[in-house]
């Protein structure tokens, strides 16, 4: 062996080795995943074929460990909504908790709260819109659908269930609280969804916190004059003493203040308030805190414009933005999904089914559809949008790392398909078996699971 022959050899293994090295050390060491593509889009776990409204997490409901779905399903033609449990290994339906009378009735949201019953361990509170007539709030049982309570309003009382949510136990009882938002009726934005709660007719827009056990008022927090827009959230956090942090914000489309509470404090720490709303994020930062995500889903034109922004718990500054897809994204929204790929720091989703992509040739030549599922992730999200309406396109759902805010997972639905993927999006349990959370995305027509990121 002649020695430039030996030098040739050693040479192109050296960077072989080096090249293995720096893929080992971007991936294992600094988590950068250059190489991540996109997933296809009928690259599934399952898929259930409805129409849904919104959907979410609940403890297990059919014993096989994994915690399952609540999901609102249009049901057939008649368009009647039925609030249903799903197991989140399959997506078949365990149970119907509940089924509307005809189509003018609607759930709106719905909340899941834990119960210091035996045989009710978890209640769903959900908020059903009624056209033409006063709204209600219901509450049932989640592992039999039975009605446990009705909270329905007087006559002209206020608009009650504009806002829902779960308080982790505030009182030491040991079920959670339900923090309900009310509002006069008559206005301009009554128009929106509501329930209906007799708190009488004097009371101005403000959040209540009821308790979980008794329905009695235990907090009420008021708005400022003129904004009626109201958030609850619950960041799944506590503070140095133990107490549940949550956050309360109220907004108009010009203006908007938010507070983040410990317990049942009776004032809060203010926090950087855009138009909102404000939803909680996990540990992004990993410092032990709950961080929260900032949106701006309405602007002086009805539009989304600017990015959503991750703002430190700990300390109220923005720790970064994050754009959507496509920009303006008037249907966007924005989920913490917790730890998907095990790097101790929170991950960011965000959902457009407004995000429109079309075929490479658009004037009806023929041409075919752009292979978004063989491409980059990294290129993918700098794709330009191209809507033909204001409210479905094609869709996507992008997963962002909390560590890198580089993209780790992401959807496209095929073009000019109309089918509105990234209505919902949310963290599975472990259902493909890779030791990491899978990911739940619906479209208008389906609910479809997808294999995680993974570690």
């Amino acid at each position: 062996m002649d020695k430039p022959h030996f030098v040739r050899r050693w040479g192109v293994f050296g960077v072989c080795v080096l090249a293995a090295a720096t893929c080992w050390f971007s991936v294992h060491v600094l988590r950068l995943a250059p190489f991540a593509l996109a997933t296809a889009y009928d690259d599934v776990l399952w898929r259930v074929d409805a129409r849904w409204g919104p959907v979410a997490s609940v403890s297990d409901a059919d014993g096989d460990g994994l915690a399952d779905l609540i999901a609102v399903r249009d049901d057939g033609a008649a368009s009647v909504q039925r609030l249903e449990v799903l197991s989140s290994l399959d997506g078949r339906a365990l149970r119907t908790l509940w089924r509307a009378s005809g189509p003018d009735e609607r759930v709106e949201r719905f909340v899941a709260l834990r119960s210091r019953s035996a045989c009710e361990p978890t209640l769903v509170a959900f908020t059903v819109g009624t056209k033409g007539a006063p709204s209600r709030v219901e509450v049932v049982c989640a592992s039999t659908g039975a009605p446990l309570e009705r909270i329905a309003a007087s006559p002209g009382a206020t608009s009650v269930g504009c806002a829902l949510a779960c308080i982790p136990d505030l009182d030491g009882d040991g079920v959670d609280e339900l923090a309900l938002g009310a509002r006069r009726r008559g206005g301009a934005l009554d128009r929106d969804e509501g329930a209906e709660l007799a708190l009488g007719a004097d009371v101005a827009s403000h959040v209540s916190v009821l308790s979980g056990a008794t329905r009695a008022e235990l907090l009420r927090v008021d708005a400022p004059p003129g904004l009626s827009w109201i958030d609850v959230v619950d960041l799944a956090g506590v503070d140095q003493h133990g107490a549940p942090l949550w956050v309360v914000q109220f907004r108009s489309a010009e203006q908007a203040t938010a507070q983040l509470r410990a317990g049942l404090t009776s004032g809060g720490v203010l926090l950087p308030s855009r138009l909102g709303p404000i939803r909680a994020a996990g540990d992004v930062d990993g410092d032990g805190v709950p961080d929260l995500v900032l949106d701006t889903d309405r602007d002086v034109d009805g539009w989304r414009h600017t990015p959503a922004s991750v703002i430190s718990g700990r300390t109220r500054a923005r720790l970064f933005d994050l754009s959507f897809a496509g920009a303006p994204a008037y249907e966007g929204l924005t989920v913490g999904l917790g730890d998907l790929d095990g790097d101790g720091h929170a991950d960011i989703g965000l959902g457009d089914p407004n995000f429109g992509r079309v075929s490479l040739f658009r004037s009806g030549m023929p041409g075919q559809t752009a292979r978004f599922a063989t491409a980059s992730l990294s290129l993918l999200v700098q794709a330009d949008t191209h809507p033909r309406s204001m409210s479905t396109e094609t869709g996507c759902a992008i997963v962002y790392s909390g560590r890198t805010q580089r993209p780790i997972f992401g959807v496209w639905a095929p073009a000019d398909s109309g089918v509105g993927l990234g209505r919902a999006l949310l963290a599975l349990p472990d259902i493909s078996g890779d030791g990491a959370p899978d990911v739940l995305l619906a479209t208008g027509r389906e609910l479809r699971a997808y294999r995680g990121p993974g570690r």
